[in-house]
């Protein structure tokens, strides 16, 4: 991984070349922003090709859950949060955002084994597609990986969570920010290992 980094600049092209595929493809930011993610983590080796399924929800009991992949044979389920940041320059997360953007996941696997809930979606939302699959296989999962992506930087080297099981699996939570993402285009598709924390 380069020391050499620039990251002001890289960020600034970053947000360059997402405004221009934006306004190229009429897709939303949010949408571009999972797309570059989503292809850097996944030729990166630490993330399944991931379905863009935005599902999210504000208010007393939030849930959000931005892109999934579900691996039948091994029984994982692949969740993927967004942690999007529009602005010019490079903001910072701590792990708190961490803790609270995977809150946000794992209340949405909760609430998907209820048969209410996922009656309630309307059948052609993102958040109904995702909600059927885990109230079909929950039974069948043994681990959920969870990766955030995030266009900020993670401002604290130790990046642990409590423990804790989602659904019944054992879970992991893995953070790719900015960094991690500039560091595999630069490499030109050497892996690089992601920011990890773990829930078992």
């Amino acid at each position: 991984m380069s020391t050499e980094v620039d990251l002001p600049e890289a960020y600034g092209e970053f947000h360059e070349d997402l405004l221009r595929e934006a306004s190229f493809s009429g897709d939303p930011q949010h949408a571009v922003f999972f797309r570059m993610f989503a292809d850097a983590a996944a030729e990166n080796g630490d993330i399944a090709d991931l379905n863009y399924t935005p599902a999210s929800r504000e208010g007393s009991r939030p849930y959000q859950v931005d892109g999934y992949a579900w691996d039948a044979d091994r029984g994982e389920l692949h969740l993927a949060v967004c942690d999007y940041h529009p602005e010019l320059e490079l903001e910072k997360i701590n792990v708190d955002r961490v803790n609270q953007l995977l809150s946000r996941a794992t209340r949405f696997c909760e609430l998907a084994i209820d048969e209410e809930f996922v009656s309630s979606l309307e059948e052609t939302s993102p958040a109904f597609e995702l909600a059927q699959l885990i109230l079909q296989a929950r039974h069948s999962i043994s681990r959920i990986r969870c990766v955030i992506f995030s266009n900020a930087r993670l401002a604290t080297i130790k990046k642990t969570l409590e423990s804790a099981e989602i659904i019944g699996a054992q879970a992991t939570c893995n953070v790719f920010d900015f960094p991690r993402y500039i560091a595999f285009i630069n490499s030109q598709g050497e892996p690089s290992q992601l920011s990890s924390t773990s829930r078992s």
